[in-house]
């Protein structure tokens, strides 16, 4: 396990959470909103560090490489469809919720 994959493991277990994401579905779903025009914006929300990032709407290599280190990421559905959006995430198996403004991903809960 590499150095960074273990200090999330050791911060999540520490703060009570549990993974319910990994490197594959994170590409997944990164992939798949890349190919997206114009791709839907993201923020995340950073275990290690305890930051919001800003938006940004380059999916393939602005999320990782890092993926554990990801609590949650935000998704701005703005200008475009909804259920489409969610249906990438439930093909890709990712646990979310939803609000009026946003959809979050959870890394960890």
């Amino acid at each position: 396990m590499s150095t960074t994959a273990e200090k999330c493991r050791q911060k999540a277990e520490a703060r009570g959470l549990g993974s319910f994401m990994n490197d594959t579905k994170w590409r997944e779903l990164c992939y798949a909103f890349s190919s997206f025009a114009p791709p839907p914006a993201w923020r995340t929300y950073d275990l290690l560090v305890e930051h919001l990032s800003s938006w940004d709407r380059e999916w393939f290599y602005h999320v990782g490489p890092n993926y554990c280190s990801i609590e949650w990421l935000e998704i701005d559905p703005s200008g475009h469809d909804r259920e489409t959006i969610k249906a990438v995430l439930h093909d890709v198996g990712a646990p979310f919720e939803e609000s009026e403004q946003f959809l979050r991903v959870f890394g960890y809960r």
